[in-house]
């Protein structure tokens, strides 16, 4: 037997509807759920199900199908991130522009794009806490994937 899912009724473009109150490990509280039946975007802390990580989602209640069935659901809206582009060891890479809620600044890409070791402040998503971050491009692996990026050096 599965378990019940728990669910919110509203209005959303004039048509009743019910959705799950949950999405993500989050529940809704009733101020989100009156923003997305008003057809708003709404963002809170969510846990993956690929890799139990922690993030925020962004999204709003939209018409979706799955497996053949037409619902209206919570939909997240996935931002490309922005990236910045040039030659690093003589290759052309393309790389986040952010890392840690730290934007690079054209001077700092122009110095990553070097190989030089860039240091600047930035807070712990963690903590909480300032610190100084040290660090420079590096060949990354996550989940299988090589990717070119901001590598801190914690030493």
């Amino acid at each position: 037997m599965s378990e019940e899912v728990k669910k919110i009724k509203g209005t959303w473009n004039d048509l009743p509807v019910s959705i799950k109150s949950v999405w993500g490990g989050h529940e809704f509280t009733e101020e989100e759920a009156a923003k997305l039946f008003a057809g708003e975007t709404i963002e809170f802390e969510a846990i993956s199900n690929k890799t139990g990580n922690t993030y925020m989602a962004k999204g709003k209640l939209e018409e979706q199908e799955y497996e053949g069935h037409t619902f209206i659901g919570f939909k997240p809206i996935f931002e490309a991130a922005e990236m910045f582009e040039g030659m690093w060891n003589n290759k052309y890479v393309k790389v986040k522009r952010e890392w840690s809620g730290h934007r690079f600044t054209d001077e700092e890409v122009s110095s990553l794009l070097a190989g030089e070791v860039i240091e600047f402040e930035t807070t712990s998503k963690r903590t909480g806490n300032k610190y100084t971050a040290k660090g420079k491009l590096e060949k990354q692996d996550y989940n299988g994937k090589s990717f070119i990026g901001f590598k801190p050096d914690f030493n």
